[in-house]
């Protein structure tokens, strides 16, 4: 019965001693618990492999941006590790978000996906005369602008 005591209070001071590591963050005066670098990490393949598994989602040109390129996070807290994550890629014809609810860290998370489509061009008047002008495309996480990307066409 000793040595049963012993490795629960062991368990029990492992726990106590690890239960305040870890990242937080502040929200409206609340403290919580933030997801870990890995965590983070975690979630960016679980949104790839996600798009991976939907090709009525994502044409094969855009899963090879996806897989290389890094994706912009925003991270909403409600609770601990508990919110909302928003994984974005910007692609050449439109702005891809795998959206993550619920238990970020567990198994109990909603995951959508949301797709907005890039404005391509607009006409502008400040001259006189209309002129049609290129929308410049937002840049990705790499610094590197997609218009540079190569557009496929319709015929493709």
């Amino acid at each position: 019965m000793r040595r049963g005591m012993t490795g629960l209070f062991a368990s029990l001071l492992f726990l106590l001693l690890t239960a305040g590591c870890g990242p937080t963050v502040k929200v409206d005066g609340e403290t919580y618990s933030a997801l870990t670098e890995e965590e983070q990490k975690f979630l960016v393949r679980l949104a790839r492999l996600s798009l991976e598994r939907s090709p009525k989602a994502i044409s094969k040109e855009e899963l090879v941006v996806v897989k290389q390129r890094e994706p912009g996070m925003e991270l909403e807290y409600t609770g601990d590790k508990f919110g909302k994550v928003l994984v974005t890629w910007q692609l050449p014809e439109r702005k891809l978000t795998v959206i993550f609810e619920g238990e970020l860290a567990g198994d109990q998370r909603i995951i959508y996906l949301q797709s907005e489509q890039n404005p391509v061009d607009f006409i502008d008047y400040s001259k006189g005369k209309p002129v049609v002008r290129k929308r410049k495309a937002p840049t990705t996480g790499s610094g590197v602008p997609t218009n540079t990307l190569q557009v496929r066409s319709p015929a493709q």
